[in-house]
């Protein structure tokens, strides 16, 4: 009992302070390599920065919410991702100015004489040349694409590989 009480008191009082010492070192020198490798480490690339807003008459829209855009009669409704459920506001406006509002948001494309669609919210393509149309995340309405906006979409999608086409 008196040799296995002699043992712990030298392992106490000769390994552990060494120990306590050469952990006390060991991150000693990780601090002062860390402090010499830091200025040669690349700098982490700057936060995005958020879509300017989207200002259409007396309204401020986020463009990075807005789902879809459209038209009827002298009024414009725009679908707004509003914490996944699909809102609307309505807006006195005609196309030719939203279509000029939106020249700074490559996201948005007119599909429709009577609709504008943010791509970053596009689902998948539907039918065919006759009648396409697209689905929409967090909406459940369909966009119909009208034959003369066809091409663009599908450059758009197709061959960028943005989406993926169904039928």
């Amino acid at each position: 009992s008196s040799f296995v009480r002699f043992h712990f008191y030298t392992l106490e009082l000769g390994i552990l302070p060494m120990m306590a010492f050469s952990l006390l070192m060991w991150y000693g020198d990780a601090g002062q390599k860390i402090a010499e490798i830091a200025p040669m480490l690349p700098e982490p690339p700057p936060a995005p920065t958020p879509a300017p807003l989207l200002h259409f008459n007396q309204h401020v829209f986020d463009p990075d919410k807005v789902i879809y855009i459209s038209k009827t009669g002298n009024y414009l409704n725009f679908y707004i991702n509003n914490k996944g459920e699909c809102t609307v506001c309505q807006s006195k406006g005609s196309m030719k100015q939203l279509l000029s509002a939106l020249n700074n948001y490559p996201q948005f494309l007119q599909t429709h004489k009577s609709f504008v669609v943010n791509a970053d919210y596009v689902k998948c393509i539907c039918g065919n040349y006759n009648s396409m149309k697209l689905r929409l995340k967090d909406c459940p309405d369909h966009v119909p694409v009208s034959r003369q906006f066809i091409p663009n979409i599908k450059q758009q999608f197709l061959h960028t590989g943005r989406r993926r086409m169904k039928k």
